[in-house]
C-alpha cells in the first residue's frame, strides 16, 4: 500500500465499531419507521466502508 493511503487505512479501521454501534443504536428503538427511515443510512454508510476496502485491495504500491 502507498504510504500516502495509510491515515485513510486507519480511519477505515475505526469504523467497524462505529457501523456496529450504530446498528445496535438504530436496533434499540423500538419504532418501526424509525428503523425503516435509517436503514437506508446504516446501508450507505457500509457501502462506504466496502468500497474503500475495494479500493484497498486494488492499490498497488509502485
Amino acid at each position: 500500500m502507498k504510504p500516502e493511503l495509510q491515515g485513510l487505512k486507519d480511519r477505515l479501521v475505526g469504523h467497524d465499531p462505529a457501523l456496529s454501534k450504530a446498528v445496535e443504536t438504530v436496533t434499540a428503538v423500538d419504532d418501526s419507521a424509525y428503523g425503516d427511515f435509517m436503514a437506508r443510512r446504516l446501508v450507505e454508510m457500509a457501502g462506504v466502508i466496502v468500497m474503500v476496502i475495494s479500493f484497498f485491495f486494488r492499490c498497488k504500491p509502485q
